[in-house]
């Protein structure tokens, strides 16, 4: 499951030879946000190095903006969603890729000869809507590492949807628009949301009784699925109101007026986890503030960094982060060493003139002190934990998968402080802090100090006795040999013995 975004990267690759759309989509609008649990993504238009593009910015779990990036020259979004820790995006052409922390992928269309108009995320599937060449709508969706494409069995009149959108509230997936209504008093025609859900396999279509003057700006966080519009005031667009979804009778109801001061501009909504979040605007860049569905309220709009690079903010913590992680190491290895010096001495006062034959340390032992050590070895590696991949706690204790490359960050790091934390105490004083505990240490075969060469050479190879897992392999050379050794004290010819008082 770790490896999904590899996955839709070969799927990328292998979705075909995309052909042109007939007809292009209506232009997008100048601002976009989609979220998922973790990630926020907030998308303006743009002209990058001179040609169409975009610009984007990612806000993560711990509300900081690690990161802000270009599409420079892919062209307007015709549909976004963020999907895991990437975002996911459609261009008019029917071209989709995935932007994140890796260099992005473009490919062909998943659908021959459409045109995408909205997308959204559903956990590790993904889903996207279009039109045919024949104007029929067209329901798209990822799904175990490939995509599927489908003719929608419910009517919709392409040529009168307008502002597009796609939002999964619950078990159901919707495509909400507007659309015009004749009237009965008169020639002008009424704009009412219209939509449709899919609900145990069979889609539904709805007609909304809402009025709205604007693009109905959808998303649904928890129990709320709500709508934020313009209400119609004779020929103008009146205030920006907020209206709720009720699944007893399938429709949206008007909640009030929105509160609380907007900018001027476009607007977007979005969630993050449970947490719905308005965007805006206005000419001095893009800003952001919650919004609160109970008290039909926007709160105080901040900045969203759009320029290159962002998150400096991320970047002191990581580097306080990882400086207080060395100066825990620095602080555990000179104590071992001091240790070890007045150890030594000890000895040498003592003058024992015949040494008693070294005494094997038991596994029971040997797997304690390998605890310790591994418990140690996770405080230091827990600041840049929360540094590079703040949100992997929870994931880890909600079961869910952490990007492939934040894992092998996270993994390269592990086995650097396993190698370097054993190799600088074993070669300076014989013994980690767990072995010191135990009572045990490593010495070399002939019964002398192990040396700096053989410690290198014990520890570099413990990446071999810990495959395929837990130390499987180390632990059947240890009860196979005759001398407790495992891999990596074979090939340093060294032994873990009771430490001599």
């Amino acid at each position: 499951m770790r490896l999904m975004g590899l996955v839709l990267a070969a799927a990328l690759v292998a979705a075909g030879c995309e052909r042109p759309s007939p007809e292009p989509a209506a232009p997008a609008s100048p601002l976009a946000a989609s979220g998922n649990e973790n990630n926020l993504y907030v998308v303006a238009a743009a002209a990058v190095g001179g040609r169409p593009g975009f610009r984007y910015a990612q806000r993560d779990a711990a509300g900081a903006w690690p990161r802000a990036m270009s599409g420079e020259g892919h062209g307007t979004p015709a549909a976004l969603a963020a999907w895991r820790e990437q975002l996911l995006v459609f261009f008019p052409t029917g071209r989709y890729g995935l932007f994140g922390p890796a260099d992005p992928v473009i490919a062909p269309s998943p659908v021959p000869a459409w045109t995408p108009v909205a997308a959204c995320e559903d956990g590790l599937a993904a889903d996207a809507f279009g039109w045919d060449k024949a104007g029929d709508p067209i329901h798209a969706r990822f799904e175990n590492g490939q995509w599927e494409g489908r003719r929608m069995p419910v009517v919709i009149e392409t040529a009168k949807v307008r502002d597009p959108a796609a939002v999964r509230f619950r078990d159901r997936l919707y495509l909400v628009w507007r659309e015009e209504v004749p009237t009965f008093s008169g020639p002008s025609a009424d704009q009412r949301v219209a939509f449709v859900y899919k609900k145990e396999d069979r889609w539904h279509r709805v007609l909304s009784r809402l009025r709205v003057a604007s693009a109905p700006l959808v998303a649904a966080a928890g129990d709320d699925f709500v709508c934020l519009y313009r209400k119609p005031a004779g020929e103008n667009e009146g205030p920006w109101m907020l209206a709720t979804y009720a699944t007893a009778d399938e429709d949206f109801h008007e909640a009030g007026e929105l509160a609380g001061p907007i900018p001027a501009g476009p607007v977007a909504i979005a969630r993050q986890g449970g947490q719905l979040y308005l965007l805006a605007a206005p000419a001095e860049g893009p800003k952001i503030a919650t919004l609160s569905v109970r008290a039909v309220k926007v709160g105080d709009f901040l900045p969203v960094p759009m320029s290159e690079p962002s998150g400096e903010p991320v970047g002191n913590e990581r580097a306080i982060s990882l400086a207080l992680m060395a100066a825990m190491f620095a602080g555990v290895v000179l104590l071992l060493v001091w240790r070890s010096r007045m150890d030594r001495e000890r000895r040498t006062v003592a003058g024992a003139a015949e040494a008693p034959p070294p005494i094997g340390a038991s596994l029971v032992r040997r797997g304690a002190a390998l605890a310790i050590d591994y418990f140690l070895i996770a405080l230091f590696l827990a600041p840049f934990i929360l540094a590079v991949a703040p949100d992997f706690p929870a994931r880890f204790l909600r079961g869910e998968p952490v990007p492939w490359q934040k894992m092998a960050m996270l993994e390269l790091v592990r086995l650097g402080l396993v190698v370097l934390y054993f190799t600088v105490a074993e070669g300076a004083t014989g013994r980690t802090l767990g072995k010191a505990i135990l009572g045990i240490e490593v010495r070399g075969e002939n019964g002398g100090a192990i040396t700096w060469k053989q410690s290198v050479v014990r520890n570099v190879t413990r990446l071999v006795d810990e495959m395929p897992a837990f130390y499987l392999l180390g632990l059947a050379s240890i009860l196979i040999g005759p001398r407790g050794q495992r891999v990596g004290d074979r090939f340093a010819r060294t032994l873990v013995v009771r430490r001599v008082p």
